[in-house]
């Protein structure tokens, strides 16, 4: 679950992308295009939920997130993250 800030110029319509990391292995990335609640996710204020499953990677220590930084709008606020 992703937490965008409440500022202005928080959301973005850039791609965003994540990586699990585990104590046995790494997850592949999955890019984050839609969310549960929404197709246009990542706007300002918003908290958005992705599903997705992986391999079993152990436990987890680290969260990789990345964005393109290509086109217009695409700063981010990340506020928060949550995982399940």
């Amino acid at each position: 679950m992703t937490y965008t800030g409440d500022c202005a110029f928080a959301g973005t319509n850039a791609k965003i992308y994540v990586t699990l990391c585990g104590r046995e292995r790494e997850s592949e990335e999955f890019y984050l295009k839609k969310s549960v609640e929404r197709d246009n996710p990542f706007e300002r204020e918003n908290r958005d939920t992705f599903k997705f499953r992986s391999q079993n990677l152990g436990r987890l220590y680290k969260l990789k997130i990345r964005h393109e930084d290509r086109g217009i709008w695409v700063g981010w606020y990340l506020k928060k993250v949550r995982i399940f």
